[in-house]
């Protein structure tokens, strides 16, 4: 009887294992991956100046950029540090199109990869606060031109919040993929509340 309930104790360790095992396989790879570009939060500028292969164009206190291609899109890709902590990795897209709707093109593709990547985003949103052109999607370019038709996406992992964004400031089209610190980005929000405060 003693020998039955040992074999039975070691069949259900052998269970509880297994099914930690898996559970341990199965978690999201994003929460195992890098947190931008290969890089982890926290690492220095001398560390990202090592290992990135991309063309360095500028050399800041608080910045690096590099010009690259993400997706055959032509990007800046800038690296933000605090305190020679990297904090937030970004893409900004360089690309110049005769057709404004290229441009809503080019943040489908990269929104498709992240969806790909980190799943169905939290945020995905396409805001109009003119509905002249909302009718005609070949208008669409020039609706995103007016400021009529802006373009937010936003996931969240572990540690870091990503958005997309596709807007318009004065005319010229900004298209931005953003990498952030989570605890950076609440950091800076009690800070900001705190000037806000300081000034009522």
């Amino acid at each position: 009887m003693e020998r039955l309930t040992r074999s039975k104790h070691r069949r259900l360790d052998v269970r509880h294992h297994s099914v930690l095992l898996l559970a341990i396989l199965s978690i999201p790879q994003l929460l195992l991956a890098s947190d931008f570009r290969g890089f982890s939060w926290g690492e220095s500028a001398d560390l990202v100046k090592k290992k990135e292969t991309a063309s360095l164009v500028g050399d800041h206190r608080k910045s690096l950029i590099y010009q690259g291609r993400v997706a055959e899109i032509d990007v800046y890709i800038v690296y933000t540090f605090r305190n020679d902590r990297l904090i937030e990795g970004s893409y900004h897209n360089q690309s110049r199109h005769n057709d404004n709707n290229a441009y809503i093109d080019d943040y489908n593709v990269l929104k498709d990869l992240l969806r790909r990547k980190y799943g169905s985003p939290k945020i995905d949103r396409a805001i109009w606060t003119n509905n002249d052109y909302r009718n005609s999607e070949s208008e669409w370019g020039k609706a995103l031109t007016l400021g009529h038709l802006s373009y937010a996406a936003e996931w969240e992992t572990y540690d870091t919040t990503i958005s997309a964004l596709l807007w318009s400031n004065d005319g010229t089209i900004q298209h931005v993929v953003t990498y952030k610190e989570t605890s950076s980005r609440e950091k800076e929000k009690k800070e900001q509340d705190k000037r806000i405060l300081e000034k009522l």
